[in-house]
C-alpha cells in the first residue's frame, strides 16, 4: 500500500512530466520549418554556382585548347613557307575589320603531302556567324592566290575564332599587306575570339612567326 505521502510525490511529478514533455506550439513549428527552408536555399545555391563556375571553367579550357590548335598549326605551316619563282606568300585586307585573307605556299599541308598553296580567311555560314576557314591546294596551279578562287574548297577551321589579323616587317608591323615575290621577314598574326563574359566583344590572341624554311624547286 502507498501512503499518502507517496502518492501527493507521485502526482507532482506525473504533473511535471505533462508540462515538460508538451507538443510544440504553430510558432515554434513555423520557426523551424523556415529555418530549414533557408538552410537547403543556401545549401543549393552553392551547389549551382559550384557547378556554373566549373561548366564555365571547362568552356574556357576547351576554348583555349582550340585557339592554341589553330596558333599551332598556323605558326607551323609559316615556318615552312616554301620558296620558288614569284610570289610565295599574299595577304590583304578585308572590307570589314578582322577580315584579312591570308595565302602562301608551304610543304606542310594539312590533307595532303608535298608542297602546296593554303588559304585563311573569315568567312560566314548559312546563319550569318563568322568562323576561321582554311584551303589547300597542291603547288603548281593556275591562279596562284586567286581571291574567290573557284578552284578553292574552304573547310571550317573554327567556330570559335571570329576574325583574323596579319602584319608583316623586321622590327615594327608596318606592312598591313603583303604581295612582294620576297618572303617577309616576320609575320604578325591575331585570332579574334568572342568574350565569354560580354556577347559580341572580340579578344585578341596574337602571336609572330619568322617564316624559317625556304626551299627551292
Amino acid at each position: 500500500m502507498f501512503s499518502r505521502q507517496t502518492c501527493r510525490y507521485t502526482n507532482s511529478a506525473f504533473k511535471l512530466y505533462r508540462t515538460h514533455s508538451r507538443g510544440f506550439t504553430l510558432f515554434e513549428v513555423i520557426i523551424v520549418l523556415a529555418l530549414t527552408v533557408a538552410v537547403l536555399v543556401m545549401a543549393y545555391s552553392a551547389l549551382y554556382f559550384s557547378s556554373s563556375s566549373s561548366a564555365k571553367t571547362r568552356a574556357l579550357v576547351l576554348k583555349k585548347s582550340e585557339i592554341l590548335k589553330i596558333f599551332h598549326e598556323m605558326r607551323f605551316q609559316i615556318i615552312n613557307t616554301a620558296k620558288s619563282s614569284g610570289p610565295c606568300f599574299h595577304c590583304e585586307e578585308g572590307t570589314e575589320a578582322h577580315r584579312y585573307e591570308l595565302y602562301f605556299l608551304t610543304n606542310s599541308l594539312k590533307y595532303t603531302t608535298g608542297v602546296g598553296e593554303v588559304g585563311y580567311k573569315i568567312i560566314k555560314d548559312k546563319n550569318g556567324d563568322p568562323h576561321l576557314a582554311y584551303t589547300e591546294f597542291p603547288y603548281p596551279r593556275t591562279h596562284r592566290f586567286a581571291l574567290s578562287n573557284p578552284e578553292d574548297k574552304w573547310t571550317n577551321c573554327s567556330d570559335i575564332i571570329k576574325g583574323l589579323d596579319v602584319e608583316f616587317g623586321q622590327k615594327n608591323m608596318e606592312q598591313k599587306e603583303w604581295t612582294s615575290d620576297d618572303l617577309p621577314g616576320r609575320v604578325k598574326v591575331t585570332l579574334w575570339y568572342e568574350s565569354d563574359e560580354e556577347e559580341g566583344k572580340l579578344l585578341p590572341y596574337t602571336f609572330i612567326i619568322i617564316p624559317g624554311l625556304k626551299t627551292e624547286f
